[in-house]
């Protein structure tokens, strides 16, 4: 079984003018819900009989941004970096 996570929104801006609303909103859909994504299915896939010394894949899909910033960019380019440990994490926790 696999799962591939790819949902993303844009926005954010300069720090100093960044209302946590459009913040939240951003991270919400970037990196909460990767997280979300990756959990359900992580309960689900531990679960099952290992195939093949496997029980699953799971694949996010961030962005460039989400390694090297760019002007305004603070609340996309940090939930993309999430996005990218995360993933890195959950290999460390759960890959072969």
């Amino acid at each position: 079984d696999g799962v591939v996570h790819s949902a993303g929104v844009g926005g954010g801006g300069p720090i100093h003018l960044l209302p946590d609303e459009e913040w939240d909103r951003v991270v919400d859909v970037n990196l909460k819900a990767t997280f979300l994504v990756m959990r359900a299915a992580l309960s689900q896939m531990l679960k099952q009989e290992r195939v093949g010394g496997e029980r699953g894949a799971i694949v996010t899909l961030s962005s460039v941004e989400g390694l090297e910033g760019t002007a305004g960019g603070s609340a996309y380019n940090a939930s993309k970096g999430g996005v990218v440990l995360l993933t890195k994490n959950a290999a460390i926790d759960y890959g072969p």
